[in-house]
């Protein structure tokens, strides 16, 4: 329970104040114990860090699982916006995710780059699969041409990369989302 409790606090703090701006007397603060009962359970801010931003990006990893897109009968540029649709969501109707994530992917500590890139590796690649997946079907379907999936899909994470950080950074909604990706839907369709 307390060590939970440690977690959510560590899961607040970093959103709000980063990192590097987040002590272990805050969190035994926020959590209504002393610093070193922390110790019980954790054996340093680096640890709980991590074990949280694990434990978040399952959490994100469970949610793409679990979107229900219709590949089959949509358009490719349907899919695509649905799929950036539905991840936004996932940040942008919550501050406290937005936050951490932010904090996260723009940390400057620089002993904790290494372990932040692991620790989120299995998540772009389940992005990356998700992607390959359906952009070999399209173009089996002949719905797009014949080309590169992986350039297809790297032009995709450009649109999806940039309408993140505008959402990270409180400038984005969805109209700009649905503008932002007009020309690359049209360079997506075959001629």
């Amino acid at each position: 329970m307390t060590a939970t409790r440690i977690k959510e606090a560590t899961f607040e703090l970093v959103a709000k104040k980063g990192y590097e701006g987040t002590t272990l007397a805050e969190i035994a603060k926020l959590v209504g114990i002393k610093k070193p009962s922390i110790y019980a359970h954790f054996s340093s801010k680096e640890e709980i860090f991590i074990t949280v931003l694990e434990e978040e990006v399952n959490t994100f990893f469970d949610y793409i699982d679990h979107m229900e897109i219709d590949i089959q009968n949509e358009p490719i540029e349907k899919i695509f916006m649905e799929l950036l649709k539905k991840g936004m969501d996932y940040f942008y109707r919550n501050p406290i995710k937005k936050g951490f994530w932010r904090n996260v992917l723009f940390c400057a500590c620089c002993m904790l780059k290494d372990a932040i890139k692991v620790s989120i590796l299995p998540l772009k690649e389940k992005i990356y699969y998700k992607l390959f997946h359906i952009i070999k079907e399209k173009i089996d379907s002949g719905e797009i041409e014949e080309q590169s999936p992986e350039d297809l899909i790297y032009s995709f994470e450009s649109v999806m990369h940039g309408n993140f950080t505008m959402l990270l950074y409180d400038k984005f909604d969805h109209e700009k989302l649905e503008k932002s990706c007009q020309f690359y839907w049209r360079g997506l369709r075959k001629n």
